[in-house]
C-alpha cells in the first residue's frame, strides 16, 4: 500500500513536468491537416503553424522545425533560433 502512494506521486510528478516544459515545433510552411492534428496529439508538443514568410517570428523558442522547400534552413536561421534541436 505505502509503495503505491509513492509510485502515484511520482507519477503525478512526472505528468506535470511534461505540462510545465511544452517542446515548441515549428511548422513553417503548410502541411496537411491530418499531419497537424497527428503533431498537436502528443503529449508535451505544442505545435505553431506559420508560413513561409512570418514563421521568423516564432524561431526564438522553437526547438523543432519543419520545413519543406519554400524555407531554406541556413547559418542565419540557425543563429535566430538558439533553442532549436531538430529540423525535419
Amino acid at each position: 500500500s505505502r509503495r503505491f502512494k509513492t509510485y502515484t506521486r511520482k507519477r503525478r510528478c512526472r505528468s506535470w513536468h511534461l505540462l510545465s516544459n511544452r517542446m515548441k515545433i515549428l511548422v513553417a510552411e503548410p502541411i496537411s491537416p491530418a499531419g497537424v492534428e497527428k503533431l498537436a496529439a502528443t503529449p508535451g508538443w505544442n505545435v505553431v503553424q506559420a508560413d513561409p514568410k512570418t514563421y521568423q517570428e516564432h524561431l526564438a523558442d522553437c526547438e523543432a522545425l519543419i520545413v519543406r522547400s519554400a524555407v531554406k534552413v541556413n547559418r542565419e536561421l540557425i543563429r535566430n533560433a538558439p533553442k532549436l534541436r531538430v529540423v525535419g
